[in-house]
């Protein structure tokens, strides 16, 4: 018997600390290789996860676990940050890092919020991360790892997905997949959805393929009714993540984009969606990563626009 205290590490992971002259902050990169060496000159995709400090985990082994169904073998690289968890200071940096607009009120009220009543949050910092992401993390992955550079996907949820739904709607072309689970899209009072400027233009060419993805307990009645029940430590919390109008649209916002999505007919582009039954803002993820890797890798055919 021991009683030696070790920490678990996954296995074929790496840990690298990548330094953002973009954002001016530095980032936690994890890299899960593939779960067989690759043949030389062999190049694999490669699938960017958000919110890897608590997330990385969990996307990895379903991507790995694909891999093992006939699914291509990819690296996995999360974009985390020091801080663990997530009611900690990356609680501060995601809201930074995700949100394409300041939300003065948020700022003010987040870390508050977080249980970091000192820490102010600055907002509206997506376009500054995804210029690391492009400029610097990228090629930083690139000159290191045998990825291939033109099969990229996102995956983001929540904020995470809000900042993915930013990218798909303003550079579609940026990623070649797409999975975006429960997206923030109430913030600043429904900004994507109410801003046609922000989307690509009907008829545009795009190659990639999306699954948008929510629990059915996701919409606004039941979201209202988990949120007058909760504790009231946290009912401040629950209550910030609305419209202006008090709204929690999430499982409704995926409708609505997966539609309109499918509306501006643009060449080249999948979208598949999906609303899982009996599943909330704090159980859908799983069930959306396993379906949605799926649909994302799977054979190259056409999907409906909604499910």
């Amino acid at each position: 018997m021991t009683t030696d205290n070790t920490w678990a590490a996954l296995a074929n992971t790496e840990v690298r600390y990548l330094t953002s002259s973009a954002v001016g902050d530095e980032y936690k990169i994890i890299v899960a290789h593939p779960m067989v060496a690759l043949p030389p000159g062999k190049k694999a995709p490669v699938v960017y996860v958000l919110d890897a400090n608590s997330n990385f985990g969990l996307v990895s082994d379903i991507v790995r676990g694909g891999s093992l169904a006939g699914l291509p073998h990819a690296f996995v690289v999360g974009i985390g940050y020091r801080s663990d968890g997530m009611m900690t200071a990356a609680f501060l940096k995601r809201s930074r890092d995700y949100t394409p607009t300041v939300m003065p009120e948020f700022d003010r009220s987040g870390g508050a919020l977080a249980g970091l009543p000192d820490e102010r949050i600055s907002t509206g910092g997506a376009a500054a991360f995804h210029r690391f992401i492009q400029d610097e993390l990228e090629p930083f992955i690139e000159a290191r790892f045998p990825v291939d550079a033109s099969d990229r996907t996102l995956v983001g949820m929540s904020l995470g997905g809000l900042f993915a739904s930013w990218v798909l709607l303003s550079q579609p072309e940026a990623f070649e997949r797409y999975l975006i689970c429960s997206p923030s899209l109430w913030w600043d009072n429904d900004l994507l959805m109410r801003q046609p400027a922000i989307w690509p233009g009907r008829g545009q060419a795009v190659r990639a393929r999306v699954f948008l993805a929510a629990g059915d307990l996701e919409r606004d009645e039941q979201v209202r009714a988990r949120v007058d029940a909760a504790p009231a430590a946290v009912r401040p919390l629950l209550q910030a993540f609305r419209n202006v109008q008090g709204q929690h649209l999430l499982a409704e916002h995926v409708e609505e984009l997966a539609k309109r999505l499918g509306a501006l007919q643009m060449p080249g582009l999948q979208v598949t969606s999906k609303i899982f039954p009996d599943e909330s803002h704090e159980s859908v993820y799983p069930a959306a990563l396993s379906r949605g890797i799926g649909a994302l890798f799977g054979p190259d055919t056409a999907r409906p626009a909604a499910e």
